[in-house]
């Protein structure tokens, strides 16, 4: 794992794991009044959670705010108590999976078929008619390390805590989770009733503020 770290001073800290092949430039123009930001991502290498862990205790609060990928990552590698809230945004604890998550095949599919052209056209199904806003945003890594991320993220040892998340966010749009999947997940196996939001699968242009994501 990658961090990125946002860091002026204050005694409450967001956590943000995000989703496969993003990095922090894709939520850069969220901005923060009462939190430090750490941002998580490659999650190709997950050797390094005690490191994270070491820095989440040196705050008074920590929310984690999940999405994508990250949703299942942040599950497997940390414990609950760490954090005041858990807020997953567009993912599932099962995410590879024909009635909870990504149908395996399409999962498959993008396996055996990335190249870089297929990447973009992943982010433009990711974003939909937002992809100008994504775009100028893009991330930063290179091509052969995000490759290196998707060929590993159905390795993970299979932990499902299904008490991990308080809260969900799905979006109606989302082409790369589908909303069905994701609702009947949290119905089924949470008991959880998820917010709705009117967004394709990447839906932080609609905020500004980390602050408007916990609703403060």
């Amino acid at each position: 794992m990658i961090f990125h770290e946002s860091l002026s001073g204050k005694d409450s800290l967001i956590v943000f794991f995000t989703g496969w092949g993003c990095d922090e430039n894709c939520t850069s123009h969220l901005i923060s009044d009462n939190y430090d930001i750490i941002t998580v991502y490659d999650y190709s290498d997950l050797s390094n959670v005690s490191v994270l862990t070491s820095k989440i205790h040196n705050y008074k609060k920590t929310h984690l705010i999940a999405w994508s990928f990250g949703v299942k990552t942040a599950q497997q590698i940390l414990s609950k108590e760490l954090f005041a809230r858990k807020i997953a945004i567009n993912g599932t604890i099962d995410l590879i999976d024909k009635n909870f998550g990504i149908m395996p095949e399409i999962f498959a599919r993008t396996q055996n078929s990335l190249s870089e052209e297929n990447l973009i056209r992943f982010y433009k199904n990711m974003t939909l008619e937002h992809f100008s806003f994504f775009d100028s945003r893009r991330p930063l890594r290179n091509y052969s390390s995000i490759k290196n991320e998707l060929s590993l993220l159905d390795k993970f040892p299979d932990k499902c805590d299904y008490s991990f998340y308080d809260e969900a966010f799905v979006s109606s749009r989302d082409l790369i989770i589908p909303s069905a999947n994701q609702n009947s997940f949290w119905h089924t196996k949470c008991d959880i009733k998820p917010m709705k939001l009117d967004s394709p699968h990447y839906p932080f242009y609609l905020w500004n503020k980390w602050e408007n994501i916990l609703n403060e």
